[in-house]
């Protein structure tokens, strides 16, 4: 925290400023100054005051963080410059009667509004951020309106001032000089009551009852101005009010009633974050120990496009009211760390591919098993089938006609192996044979059985699909009994058909022999 001398420095430095100004305001009762002289005393007073309150409004601006608080008291900054140049105006720039009186009356509106606006801004200091106003407030900026409302209608009713003979300056006052005395003063007085009382709570010792001596100057101020005693008769009501008003929120700062920017400074010189602030025209405002700006080349591209990265720090860029923060971030840790990562995809695409090429191989050799599995499977079950064929090659001779039907026999028998295997491959799946598998199957065995002149036909009528022990089995059946008549027979029906919901197959040769088979019981009837 600052000196508390510091605090009483500037005080008493600006009290000494106003009592010179006041001094320039009343020369001309010292050493008779002409017209010439009197308006140049009047345009450095102006500037005076003007310099003064410009200052201090970038003073808080820069120090007071809270920004209900700035918004209030930026609103009083513009009402007490407002104040100023009406002053200035109506006292030394105009000899209209109609534009003074009102510039008279636009006199009135600041001590109005500031002391309310100051209660206001009271409310916020030492509260919390989410903190709103009191609602039973809201009903002074009705009455403040009505009060200006009035002022300026002053020419109708006259309870402000009542003029003589049209004459500036000679008037009366009226009740409602008073009453807007009374607001003012009231108000004032009670905004600096109600932030003693938060003193009471949040300090101790002395400066408990520092707002209270303060209290008691403003008191004696008022009462002196009212009753044309020193000082009240020598400091201008306009300066002094406001002097009082930027005292009051100077002693909360210097009493931390209300957060600013004061350690900013011992931030940057003890954090360990590397940042530093800029001005909109690249100057460094405030930076920390450590950081390190990029070149001016970079310092475009930042500009630009807010990160830049340069070896192993990488910058982020953000703007802020009249300038930029620039970060510094250490990304060496982040680049061993991107490094590892690469290493380590490049070690596992090695694994993944060593391991892809075993999984490829073990398919494969999966893949052949399985094919060996299904070969010696079929080979078992077709082994009676192929030693059928066997002995039929082996009797083959000269006899061409017994040829003809031995090979006829061999074909036979080499369409019952073909569809066979065909429904056992469709079984080893885990599915059921479909009826149009078997439509299929009869298909080809009925084409075969034409080549040799038999007139044969075949219907499937059956909807829902069959087991593989009950598809093979009627397969077999059927394969059995065609080896019988398929050279004496001339004419062969085929039948399978749904009987009170099971599976039947009826065989009619030559309209003679009959057989029918109930295909899902197993048999032959």
């Amino acid at each position: 925290m600052r000196p508390v001398s510091y605090f009483w420095q500037k005080l008493i430095l600006s009290f000494l400023v106003l009592l010179f100004v006041s001094f320039l305001q009343h020369m001309d009762l010292y050493t008779g100054l002409g017209k010439v002289g009197s308006s140049v005393r009047d345009i450095c007073v102006f500037y005076i005051y003007l310099i003064l309150l410009i200052g201090w409004g970038i003073s808080f601006n820069k120090r007071i963080r809270s920004p209900q608080i700035l918004a209030f008291l930026n609103l009083i900054l513009i009402l007490m410059v407002f104040w100023l140049i009406v002053r200035t105006l109506k006292w030394h720039f105009t000899d209209n009667f109609l534009l003074e009186t009102y510039l008279w009356y636009s006199y009135y509106v600041p001590m109005i509004l500031i002391p309310m606006l100051h209660l206001f801004a009271v409310s916020f200091a030492h509260q919390p951020e989410d903190y709103t106003l009191n609602k039973k407030l809201f009903v002074l900026p009705g009455i403040a309106f009505i009060l200006i409302l009035l002022v300026y209608t002053n020419n109708l009713h006259s309870q402000l001032f009542r003029f003589t003979d049209n004459d500036i300056d000679h008037y009366t006052y009226g009740a409602l000089y008073v009453v807007i005395l009374i607001w003012s003063s009231s108000i004032y007085m009670f905004s600096l009551l109600f932030l003693s009382k938060k003193c009471e709570k949040v300090l101790s010792g002395s400066k408990r009852y520092f707002m209270y001596s303060f209290l008691a100057l403003v008191l004696i101020y008022f009462v002196s101005y009212f009753y044309h005693v020193f000082p009240g008769s020598f400091l201008e009501l306009l300066a002094a009010y406001n002097w009082l008003i930027i005292i009051s929120w100077e002693s909360c700062v210097h009493l931390e009633m209300i957060p600013i920017n004061k350690y900013h400074r011992q931030f940057f010189e003890s954090s360990n974050l590397r940042f530093v602030i800029i001005d909109s025209d690249g100057r460094i405002c405030d930076r920390s120990k450590d950081v390190m700006l990029p070149e001016k080349e970079d310092m475009k591209k930042l500009m630009d496009d807010h990160v830049l990265q340069k070896g192993e720090s990488r910058y982020h860029l953000y703007p802020i009211s009249c300038g930029y923060i620039i970060w510094q971030e250490d990304i060496s840790e982040i680049s061993e760390l991107m490094e590892q990562l690469k290493a380590d995809e490049k070690d596992l695409k090695a694994r993944n591919t060593l391991i892809t090429e075993e999984i490829k191989a073990r398919n494969k050799h999966e893949k052949i098993l399985e094919t060996n599995r299904l070969y010696s499977m079929l080979m078992t079950e077709m082994e009676g089938a192929l030693q059928t064929i066997g002995r039929l090659t082996d009797g083959l001779g000269d006899d061409l006609e017994k040829n003809r039907m031995t090979l006829a026999h061999i074909n036979l028998i080499g369409v019952y192996l073909k569809r066979r295997s065909n429904l056992i491959m469709i079984a080893e799946a885990g599915q059921d044979i479909e009826p149009e598998e078997i439509s299929g199957a009869l298909r080809e065995t009925f084409n075969n059985l034409r080549f040799f002149g038999i007139d044969c036909d075949y219907e499937v009528s059956i909807t829902r699909p069959l087991s593989k022990d009950c598809a093979l089995e009627t397969y077999d059946y059927l394969q059995r009994i065609l080896e019988i008549y398929y050279l004496s027979a001339k004419k062969l029906r085929l039948s399978i058909f749904e009987n009170a919901g099971s599976p039947v197959m009826s065989i009619k040769i030559d309209d003679q022999t009959g057989y029918e088979f109930d295909m899902s019981e197993g048999g032959v009837t």
